[in-house]
Order: C-alpha cells, then sequence, then structure tokens
C-alpha cells in the first residue's frame, strides 16, 4: 500500500523514500542531502567569500603592532589595494572575484566601487 506521503512527517518520508528504492536502482547516483544539506559546496564562490573576507581584514590591520582592534580603513585606494590583493592570489576563487570585478558589474547591482564598500563592511560588521 503506497503512503500518503502529504501525511508523513519528515523522518516517516525519509523512511519511505528508502524504502521505495529498489535495488535496480541503487547503481545510480543518488544525491545524499543528508538532513537537507547538500552534501556538495559551491567550492569556487565559497573560495572568492573567503577572500573577499581575508581582504576586507587586511582592511583593518593597522601598521602599529600595539593595536588590537581597528576599524576598517578609509576608501582612498581601496579599489587598487582589492585589484592588488586579486593580483597576488592564484586560486580558483580569486579568478572568479577577478572575473565579477572585470566583466560582472551587472550582476552586483550597483557600481563596483559601492559595492566593494558595502562588502566589506557586511564582511566586518563594524557598523
Amino acid at each position: 500500500m503506497r503512503a500518503d506521503i502529504e501525511s508523513l512527517n519528515p523522518f516517516e518520508l525519509n523512511v519511505y523514500l528508502k524504502k521505495s528504492v529498489n535495488d535496480e536502482d541503487e547503481s545510480k547516483g543518488w544525491l545524499n542531502a543528508g538532513r537537507g544539506n547538500p552534501n556538495w559546496t559551491a567550492s569556487v564562490p565559497r573560495a572568492a567569500y573567503y577572500l573577499l573576507g581575508e581582504f576586507a581584514t587586511n582592511e583593518t590591520l593597522d601598521q602599529e603592532d600595539d593595536i588590537i582592534g581597528s576599524k576598517i580603513k578609509d576608501k582612498k585606494g581601496r579599489v587598487e589595494r582589492f585589484q592588488d590583493f586579486l593580483d597576488q592570489k592564484t586560486s580558483k576563487g580569486s579568478s572568479f572575484l577577478k572575473d565579477v570585478w572585470d566583466n560582472g558589474e551587472h550582476l552586483l547591482g550597483m557600481k563596483k566601487e559601492k559595492w566593494l564598500t558595502y562588502i566589506l563592511d557586511y564582511m566586518i560588521g563594524d557598523n
């Protein structure tokens, strides 16, 4: 008898679906999403995200060793510092960021310089 799928709770649905897969289907590459989380990641955008975090953190570091905390640096020269930062990196994440920076302003929803200011503020969370 087929279960009324709509009435099953998530755990019952999990059991039902596992029982529904017959032996011949086991050779297929099923996506195991675990407890609702995928067993895969978008690794290149994630690498780009972490690079943005690294750059944002660098923008708060002061030259003086005895200072524990600092605010984000002034906007002056930020674009050049960002481009220099990306030029020093050779990862897929940096290539992704370079491509978005050079060709993807339409994806950002605003001028890329303004986006950089906002994203760094969001990454640091100092406001």
